[in-house]
């Protein structure tokens, strides 16, 4: 998660190219998270569908948590990842 993936889209001063897309590179950085998630979790295969599902949808809580500015949403994201309903249940708190 060092960012190489991000380097197809710079060119040689740093600037990025004329395709750049955030979208992109968010969808490589979780596929890269859910790859180091696979591995960590399941280091010889044999996820199930829904061992699957579950480890991409913590990757993606990763990256925002990784990626927010306000400390609150980073909470927020890691809390989906450890307790998702104690998180449900402050989100319906706050409103």
């Amino acid at each position: 998660m060092s960012g190489e993936p991000q380097d197809i889209f710079r060119d040689e001063r740093g600037r990025y190219k004329p395709g750049f897309n955030t979208g992109i590179t968010r969808r490589m950085r979780i596929a890269a998270k859910l790859e180091e998630l696979c591995h960590e979790f399941f280091p010889s295969g044999g996820e199930s569908r829904m061992d699957a599902s579950r480890l991409r949808l913590a990757a993606q809580h990763y990256f925002t948590a990784e990626t927010c500015r306000d400390p609150v949403v980073a909470q927020r994201a890691t809390l989906n990842i450890f307790c998702p309903s104690l998180s449900r249940r402050l989100r319906h708190a706050h409103q």
